[in-house]
């Protein structure tokens, strides 16, 4: 009872983590990026008095992560009536390499940066930016602010430290744990489970002077 066939194969019901698979007897874990980028793109105007604020999407990956990210973005500046600008989007795959080649395709100047701050899809296009800006003479956060996704490791670490978001892994863990054992015990479970997200601000947005180290 409850089992899944995909082919000549049977599955029980499915817990996924971090994405909603399209089968009819799985159930997810995941991120809800609505709230943290309305909580950060908040943060840019209310904080940081931010008025251009860029993104630097994933897009060129398609994955629904990359494009749950970018919707959030557009739907985070339509709650704070802010028109969508597409010349402050900047769309790459996720890396490091590709973000600094697409800076390097498209500024050659710092007097060419449309926008005074940019969230970036994650941490690695994040430490790119702060690069890539740096060596076009940029001031990291005094003209340009910029904040990542994951809160990885590294992001407390380069100069400046980098602004994330986390993730909360081991809550989405917990959750999909917990929606096991609901299961099993034969309780209704919700198809979609959410985790929210916490904001953790560095010195790449100003939150911490470039001088200080507490806090990061």
């Amino acid at each position: 009872k409850g089992l899944m066939r995909i082919g000549n194969i049977d599955f029980s019901p499915i817990i996924s983590i971090g994405v909603e698979l399209p089968l009819e007897n799985c159930y997810s874990t995941k991120c809800n990026t609505t709230e943290i980028y309305k909580e950060i793109v908040g943060h840019l105007i209310e904080k940081h008095n931010c008025k251009k604020i860029g993104f630097f999407s994933a897009n060129e990956s398609q994955s629904q992560e990359a494009q749950e990210r970018f919707e959030s973005y557009k739907g985070a500046l339509n709650f704070y009536n802010i028109e969508y600008n597409p010349d402050y989007v900047l769309h790459g795959n996720f890396t490091r390499y590709r973000a600094k080649q697409i800076i390097a395709e498209k500024f050659k100047t710092k007097e060419e940066l449309p926008f005074d701050s940019i969230i970036c899809a994650n941490d690695l296009t994040a430490s790119g930016c702060v690069e890539s800006f740096s060596n076009l003479g940029v001031s990291i956060p005094d003209e340009l602010k910029i904040i990542g996704f994951d809160d990885s490791f590294q992001t407390a670490f380069y100069e400046p430290s980098i602004s994330s978001v986390n993730q909360q892994i081991e809550q989405q863990g917990y959750k999909a744990s917990k929606l096991v054992y609901e299961k099993l015990q034969g309780k209704e479970i919700e198809k979609l489970n959410e985790v929210y997200l916490e904001p953790v601000y560095r010195q790449s947005c100003g939150c911490i002077k470039l001088s200080s180290t507490v806090g990061v």
